[in-house]
């Protein structure tokens, strides 16, 4: 029994010494580390520009655009880009005040994910984007919150605000 024992642990010993000694033949792996998320820093990273829009007559929203009215024309379509960090686990929940939906649509988001860097960031910020289209003559109220979707919105918690006025 107690040369099982040993045999085991100079076997054990030798597999052990293989992993840190003696030259390796494999390409270094990265490794990314991730923080802990801490509530307090919620508000969203901010993302490197937006590309521009394809179309110049395009008008793009961001949190800049918060609480101002936007006039638009029926049938036209208007972007919001809002800074983002999928990997923190806060998204944005973006919904339209009740009985807008006649006068607008607001499409799923986009997330659109960072250019690609070199070397890769793990954890790099990005941008979720929505459509608004409008749809008939009138006022709507498109509102969001950044938070984690499993827990409830806080007061502290990011948020936007559109009003939209389509002629």
């Amino acid at each position: 029994m107690i040369k099982l024992f040993f045999a085991l642990l100079i076997v054990g010993m030798m597999v052990g010494c293989d992993n840190c000694c003696g030259p390796k033949n494999e390409a270094p792996v990265e490794k990314a580390l991730a923080a802990p998320v801490d509530k307090e820093a919620a508000p969203a990273e901010k993302a490197p520009e937006a590309a521009p829009a394809a179309n110049p007559k395009e008008r793009i929203l961001t949190e800049k655009n918060s609480k101002q009215t936007i006039e638009i024309k029926s049938g036209d379509q208007i972007k919001i880009r809002l800074n983002a960090n999928a990997t923190t686990g806060y998204s944005w929940k973006m919904s339209l005040a009740e009985g807008n939906d006649k006068v607008v649509s607001l499409s799923e988001e986009n997330y659109i994910v960072p250019k690609a860097q070199d070397p890769p960031l793990a954890g790099a910020p990005g941008v979720a984007e929505y459509t608004i289209t409008a749809k008939a003559p009138g006022s709507a109220t498109v509102s969001g919150v950044y938070y984690r979707p499993w827990e409830k919105p806080a007061p502290g918690d990011q948020r936007v605000e559109f009003q939209i006025k389509v002629q």
